[in-house]
């Protein structure tokens, strides 16, 4: 895939492994949308990244019409989409359990928030995007991004 002159969303762009690939990314002349959690980081970044980066705000990848309208922000933003790379996640780690103690031990409320970051919103932006890209104009005359 032709990096240059594409567009791609990174979640959680603003900070780790999403920063990097953003950095990335815009070193060999994409343009890139940062949909992150944490929007004064995001903006950070897009500062330091220049022109051929984005952020639409506040992106809660857990959230279908948050979701939805940086998405369509992005198309307006920059045109059609290559891809997504997604590195939105949290890293919460607890010990399922302790002997003789529930302090300290991964509650449901962890659980389930963990589950919904790193999974659900990882397919929300997925799905989104994939119902994008098979529906836009190609990119280039063999159906893929150039």
């Amino acid at each position: 895939m032709q990096i240059k002159g594409n567009t791609f969303i990174v979640t959680g762009g603003a900070s780790g492994l999403g920063e990097a690939t953003a950095r990335e990314l815009i070193r060999q002349g994409a343009n890139v949308a940062i949909f992150d959690l944490n929007e004064e980081k995001a903006v950070s970044v897009v500062k330091i990244l220049g022109p051929n980066a984005f952020t639409p705000g506040t992106v809660d990848v857990t959230s279908e019409e948050i979701v939805k309208s940086a998405i369509a922000a992005t198309v307006a933003r920059f045109g059609k989409l290559a891809g997504v790379v997604n590195c939105g996640g949290v890293a919460t780690a607890a010990k399922t359990a302790k002997p003789g103690k529930s302090v300290g031990t991964m509650t449901l409320d962890m659980f389930d928030f963990t589950v919904r970051v790193n999974l659900i919103g990882t397919y929300n932006v997925s799905r989104q995007i994939a119902s994008i890209l098979v529906n836009q104009e190609p990119l280039n005359e063999d159906g893929v991004a150039s």
